[in-house]
């Protein structure tokens, strides 16, 4: 009988502190997120260390930590750091030969790793060779094979097909999968440039970009690209705090039991943060519109669709040194959906005052001629619930006035104007008959 006690104690112990160990480590995920959406980066080194010595056998807290030492203006410390990660899984060197005889067997090319960011990246190998006295730069991009599908369906089927999408991404060189480490080798011309701060004349050319990605209608590009049943789903429940994940979700906009969950979703946040009563009323009078007047059946994804970035920010972006050309990066988040969910997104994150956007966008025909009027409202819509997300309960209730009246006015005097032509073409088709 004390055999079976002493078996029931220790095993109860173990399973103790296995809970324990796991409380810990989830609320130490939690305070990286935090600080890391923070940009409090002092903070989120501290915890990154603490997880790579828990977990020295886990890449991606070797990602994450390297991630803080970049915006730290450390690069040497976070390419040492994260190269200690990658010996967990691959020979370094040995890569680094493949790509040379890959890229040019020919020549002699100096390589290192380098850490770039992104959230799908192992690492980047920056390679740089001369050829006739010139200095020509490389950037090789490793990802996993089951993490790049479309960053790879992106370069067949989308890079090698469309113009406009290879004069606002770098050259691709090549690129290469390892079976047997399980690795995906996207090498690209490297451009010399920075991250650009998105200031009224950058955001311009961001417009612009998106203009070129989104002219690419779903219709074209259904069967190489269709839409997941996955992506059909609410991303929203997977991640709430996420602005990506919400608009992930206006990707099956057109159905109406997404908007529903996504206001209930909304709800479901509010009366925990406990929003104000003001609060809860302009979200009433936006879910009147959407969902009362059935405005989604307005939609035909095969035009109202179209190619997206899938995330389209800042850090997905490089300012050409010479030229001043903006190009786009990282098509590992690659999707089809609503043409004007990245710009929504984009301008959600920046938090610009919405006069700012209608002006420097909405009302703007060189920039938004191509969105119809329910586009333009769902824009409108997919920007607000973006709002929801990135404001702090106090930010999103003292800046009202900025932002969310007036964004609902425009939507109801918009849906008001819309349902009053219907209503007039209806009526000259029943005359007519």
């Amino acid at each position: 009988m004390n055999f079976f006690k002493r078996i029931y104690k220790i095993l109860s112990r173990e399973g103790f502190l296995y809970l324990f160990k796991k409380t810990i480590v989830y609320k130490k995920n939690r305070d990286l997120e935090k600080f890391m959406a923070q940009k409090r980066w002092d903070k989120a080194v501290i915890v990154a260390e603490n997880l790579v010595k828990i977990f020295p056998d886990k890449l991606e807290y070797y990602q994450r930590l390297s991630r803080c030492f970049t915006m730290q203006g450390n690069d040497e410390l976070a390419s040492y750091t994260l190269y200690k990660g990658l010996k967990l899984i691959i020979n370094p060197e040995k890569v680094i030969e493949r790509l040379k005889w890959d890229i040019d067997s020919n020549s002699s090319m100096k390589s290192n790793y380098v850490y770039m960011g992104g959230e799908q990246n192992l690492a980047c190998i920056e390679h740089i060779k001369i050829v006739n006295g010139e200095v020509r730069k490389y950037l090789t991009k490793i990802s996993t094979i089951s993490g790049y599908e479309r960053e790879k369906n992106f370069y067949l089927e989308i890079y090698n097909t469309y113009k406009q999408i290879r004069e606002i991404t770098p050259k691709l060189i090549n690129f290469i999968e390892i079976s047997a480490d399980n690795l995906a080798l996207i090498t690209m011309e490297e451009i010399e440039g920075t991250e650009p701060v998105l200031d009224m004349k950058t955001i311009k050319k961001a417009i612009k970009a998106n203009k070129s990605i989104t002219s690419i209608k779903y219709s074209e590009i259904k069967n190489l690209i269709p839409i997941t049943d996955e992506e059909l789903s609410i991303y929203g429940y997977k991640n709430p705090n996420h602005p990506i994940y919400f608009i992930n979700s206006f990707v099956s906009i057109h159905k109406k039991s997404t908007n529903e969950q996504l206001f209930h979703l909304i709800y479901k946040k509010m009366k925990a943060k406990r929003y104000s009563p003001t609060s809860y009323i302009l979200m009433k009078r936006l879910e009147k519109i959407i969902i009362d007047y059935e405005l989604y059946n307005q939609f035909n994804p095969d035009l109202h669709y179209s190619l997206q970035h899938g995330d389209f920010y800042d850090y997905n972006m490089l300012v050409e040194k010479e030229t001043n050309k903006l190009y786009i990066l990282d098509w590992g988040s690659m999707r089809v959906g609503p043409s004007w969910g990245d710009l929504a997104g984009l301008f959600g994150q920046l938090k610009l005052p919405f006069y700012q956007i209608n002006e420097l966008y909405l009302i703007d025909l060189d920039t938004s001629y191509y969105l119809d009027k329910v586009e333009k409202l769902f824009f409108i819509y997919t920007l607000i619930v973006t709002w929801f997300i990135v404001f702090t309960r106090n930010e999103f209730e003292e800046k009202q006035n900025l932002f969310l009246l007036p964004a609902i006015e425009e939507v109801e005097a918009m849906a008001i104007e819309m349902i009053a032509n219907e209503k007039f073409i209806r009526q000259k088709v029943i005359r007519y008959e």
